[in-house]
C-alpha cells in the first residue's frame, strides 16, 4: 500500500453509546472542516497505523456477501447512491445496534474520507472508521504574559487506535485493528463481519503460534523436545500439516483445556476460526519450529541448543550425585540415518 500521496478530503464525527446499557447515540447532521494540521495528524496517526499487511481481513457473511452491512453501506457512498454524511450516519447507527456487550465502552466514532491510496497497483479512495474509547491525559503549557502555566487535558491519541477500519473503493478487503479484542470481539465479528483468509501464509503462522506456545507450555525439558520432534517428524511424513494432526499431537503433551485455550488464543490473533480449513506447507511450520524445539531449557538458567540434525535419541543422560546431569551427544553417520 503506497500512501506518499493520501489526503483526507472528509471528515464526520458521530457519539456511540452502549446500546445494552441505554446509552445514547449523537448523529452529527454536517461534516466536520478540516485544516491542514488536522489532516496531517490524521494521516500520519490512523492511517499509517492501521495501514499494515498484519491487519488485513475480508468482508464476509454467512449466506451472502451482498448482506454485509458495513460493506453494503460503504459501497452506497462509492457508487453515489448517498453522500458522506448520510453514509457516516448510517455506518454510526449500525454500529450502535451492534454495541450490546456489557464490555463495550461509549467513544466517538471518526468517519474520514481518504483519497490517492494505491493499493493493488490502483489509486482509489477508501473510509476510515475509527472508534476511540480511552481519552488519553495531556500537559499543555500556557502563557499568561506573567508565567509559563501547566494545564492538564484529555483528548484523543491518533497514534493509538482502539477500533478502527479502513474500506476500500475497489476491493473487499478491509484493514482492522481492535486493541481491545480480548474483551469483546463485536468490532471484528458483528459490525464489520471480516474474517482472515486461510491462505497459506496465515495458516502457517497460526499453526506455528500454536505449536510454540504448546513446547512453551510444557515443563518437562526433555518432554518438550519429545514435542518438538513429534511434530517434526509430521512434517517430514506429510507435505501439509493440517489443525487436526497438530492436536493430537500436542493434547499428547498438554491437557485439552489447556490447549484449546492456545488454539483460540492464536484465533484471535490470526482470524481464523474453527470451520475454517486450516492446513500449511509442513516445511514453513517446521523452519518456524526448529529454534524452539531443538532448545533444552535446563536449571537455573542453562538452556542446551541442539546442533542441526540432532534428535534426543542421540543424546545420552547421565543423572550423578547432587543432581548432576551428564549429556552426551553421538553423531550418527548418514548410513545409520
Amino acid at each position: 500500500m503506497d500512501l506518499a500521496a493520501s489526503t483526507v478530503t472528509r471528515l464526520a464525527v458521530h457519539r456511540i453509546g452502549n446500546k445494552l446499557r441505554d446509552e445514547s447515540l449523537k448523529l452529527s447532521n454536517s461534516e466536520s472542516p478540516i485544516t491542514e494540521e488536522l489532516s496531517t495528524l490524521i494521516l500520519g496517526g490512523y492511517l499509517k497505523g492501521i495501514s499494515s499487511e498484519k491487519n488485513e481481513y475480508f468482508f464476509h457473511h454467512e449466506t451472502d456477501l451482498s448482506l454485509n452491512e458495513t460493506r453494503f453501506y460503504a459501497g452506497q457512498f462509492f457508487r453515489d447512491d448517498i453522500n458522506f454524511c448520510e453514509a457516516s450516519r448510517r455506518l454510526a447507527t449500525h454500529l450502535y445496534e451492534n454495541s450490546l456487550h456489557p464490555n463495550i465502552r461509549q467513544g466517538d466514532l471518526l468517519v474520514i474520507l481518504f483519497d490517492g491510496i494505491t493499493y493493488k497497483n490502483r489509486k482509489q479512495r477508501a473510509i476510515g472508521l475509527f472508534k476511540s474509547e480511552v481519552m488519553d491525559s495531556y500537559l499543555t503549557i500556557t502563557d499568561s504574559g506573567e508565567a509559563l502555566n501547566v494545564v492538564p487535558s484529555f483528548g484523543i491519541n491518533p497514534n493509538l487506535i482502539d477500533k478502527g477500519a479502513l474500506i476500500f473503493e475497489y476491493e473487499d478487503v478491509v484493514f482492522a485493528v481492535d486493541r481491545f479484542g480480548n474483551k469483546t470481539k463485536f468490532w471484528l465479528d458483528d459490525f464489520l463481519k471480516v474474517k482472515k483468509s486461510a491462505d497459506n501464509t496465515t495458516c502457517c503462522k497460526m499453526m506455528s503460534f500454536i505449536a510454540g506456545k504448546v513446547a512453551e507450555a510444557i515443563q518437562d525439558p526433555l518432554d518438550r523436545l519429545r514435542y518438538g520432534e513429534s511434530i517434526s517428524a509430521l512434517c517430514e511424513s506429510n507435505e501439509n500439516l493440517d489443525a487436526e494432526s497438530l492436536s493430537v499431537a500436542s493434547k499428547a503433551y498438554i491437557d485439552p483445556n489447556s490447549y484449546q485455550a492456545t488454539v483460540s488464543q492464536a484465533q484471535r490473533r490470526f482470524g481464523l476460526s474453527e470451520t475454517d480449513n486450516i492446513s500449511a506447507p509442513s516445511t514453513k511450520i517446521n523452519k518456524n519450529l526448529a529454534k524452539k524445539i531443538s532448545k533444552i531449557e535446563l536449571q537455573h538458567g542453562i538452556g542446551l541448543l541442539l546442533p542441526s540434525g540432532i534428535k534426543l535419541s542421540d543424546i545420552s543422560v547421565i543423572e550423578g550425585p547432587d543432581n548432576e546431569l551428564v549429556f552426551t551427544l553421538r553423531l550418527r553417520r548418514k548410513s545409520e540415518r
